[in-house]
């Protein structure tokens, strides 16, 4: 059985890499930082006429709720905004099956420490998931492509301030279910 150890009083922070490399410290960063930007965005022209220019993968509500995840379970890979695609194969290529979840991604996915085997897809709904029916549409794509490939996906509301032991302890007992049931042989049954 798979189970989570209660979580280390200190966790390595694995930041020597970017200590010893020229990437500035995390707290140099802002929202409109970018690497390598020496002040201006030079396009291809040699001046400032691009008009394109990278963003951060997140934003700031996930950002956020990123750093609760990585503190709630430091000893699992977790991976933000992972193609649906990515992580489940559908019979052919260009099948309805394929192209409904060719364009979705899961806001974060958490895997297995040694196989990187997709465990748990986990989304943030903020009040969009409420009111927008394209949003509640691609929740409900998501819910059943997931039930339908044997991973378990968990949704957060999004909120101000979360609570890592909670989201700890929700994780837990996902991931000792998902032992459970691959002991029992009944993982992807959906009866």
């Amino acid at each position: 059985m798979v189970t989570l150890s209660p979580r280390p009083k200190t966790v390595p922070s694995g930041g020597r890499v970017f200590a010893e490399s020229k990437f500035p410290s995390f707290g140099e960063f802002n929202s409109n930082s970018r690497i390598g930007s020496s002040g201006g965005d030079l396009g291809p022209c040699g001046n400032s006429c691009s008009l394109l220019h990278p963003k951060s993968l997140l934003s700031k509500a996930e950002v956020a709720f990123h750093k609760v995840l990585l503190d709630a379970v430091p000893e699992a890979p977790i991976f933000p905004k992972v193609r649906v695609a990515d992580v489940m194969d559908a019979d052919e290529r260009y099948s309805g099956d394929f192209l409904r979840i060719s364009q979705k991604h899961f806001d974060w996915v958490l895997c297995h420490p040694i196989s990187f085997e997709p465990l748990i897809a986990i989304e943030l709904d903020d009040s969009s998931h409420q009111w927008s029916h394209k949003q509640r549409k691609n929740d409900q794509v998501k819910d059943e492509v997931a039930q339908e490939a044997g991973i378990q996906l968990l949704r957060f509301p999004w909120q101000p301030h979360y609570d890592a032991a909670q989201i700890r302890e929700k994780i837990a007992t996902e991931l000792d279910r998902i032992a459970h049931d691959k002991e029992g042989g009944t993982i992807n049954s959906t009866s």
